[in-house]
């Protein structure tokens, strides 16, 4: 049988903005940026994805997933 997915195990993106922003616009932002990625919307499913976002240089969330929580 042909091996289909990937071998990828751990998958991060980085998000780096500047500007006044609150904790909950943080907490959207990211979900929509998950979203908006392609990569993180298609392998979320298969491996571990981490996105973290940065405000003005300094780290303000990070959000992980495994593929166990969509099963």
């Amino acid at each position: 049988m042909e091996k289909r997915g990937t071998d990828f195990k751990k998958f991060t993106q980085e998000v780096f903005a500047e500007g006044d922003v609150t904790s909950a616009e943080i907490d959207e932002l990211t979900v929509r940026v998950e979203d908006f990625c392609r990569i993180h919307t298609t392998l979320r499913r298969v491996v571990s994805m981490t996105t973290i976002f940065h405000v003005n240089g300094v780290e303000v969330s990070r959000r992980e997933f495994r593929p166990e929580e969509y099963r």
